[in-house]
């Protein structure tokens, strides 16, 4: 249990914080909320941070204060537990117009400044992209910088296979792209 483990760290910086709402959005807006570092990242419970995942991800957000997130490359575990391949997000360059076709960036695999996470409202509740949707409203507030270095291990699983969670995050990502269409006049 991750309370147990986190209480039994003895590290003052690892505090157990209750999750008033309920759900992933609550409860990654309420760990915004009770940060306090410059810089967010967020790793889910059956991922893992790779050696140096904050170090190569810190290190380009203190090159550039206009650079708002940095992602860096993912490597995909299947759910056998094996290497099932590398998702490494576009170069700079292309990754606004790769955004207005498809969220290629992994969430895990993301350091952003916590004053830009929150300037643009924090995490919405948008059924199945709730990331997707962050993504696209940092890129309306500033630069977002990529990395091919693995800096997370993603695993996947059979319920991400599942055929409506895949209709939800589509018809979700459809009208994410039309708002973000109407906001930014990109089409």
């Amino acid at each position: 249990d991750t309370a147990t483990i986190a209480a039994g760290m003895g590290d003052v910086r690892v505090r157990i914080i209750a999750n008033p709402g309920s759900g992933i959005v609550d409860a990654l807006n309420t760990a915004l909320q009770y940060s306090t570092g410059e810089f967010v990242a967020r790793c889910d419970a059956d991922d893992e941070w790779e050696p140096g995942h904050r170090r190569i991800l810190r290190d380009v957000l203190l090159q550039d204060a206009n650079v708002v997130a940095v992602f860096g490359a993912a490597k995909l575990i299947g759910a056998d537990g094996r290497y099932a391949g590398t998702s490494t997000p576009p170069e700079e360059s292309a990754l606004p117009a790769a955004l207005l076709r498809k969220n290629p960036l992994t969430h895990g695999a993301v350091m952003a400044r916590r004053s830009a996470v929150l300037g643009c409202g924090g995490y919405r509740h948008i059924d199945g992209a709730e990331d997707y949707d962050l993504w696209l409203r940092l890129l309306a507030v500033g630069e977002i910088a990529t990395s091919d270095q693995i800096v997370y291990s993603y695993h996947l699983s059979n319920r991400e296979s599942h055929g409506r969670k895949r209709r939800v995050q589509a018809r979700s990502s459809l009208g994410l792209l039309i708002e973000h269409a109407l906001r930014t006049g990109q089409f």
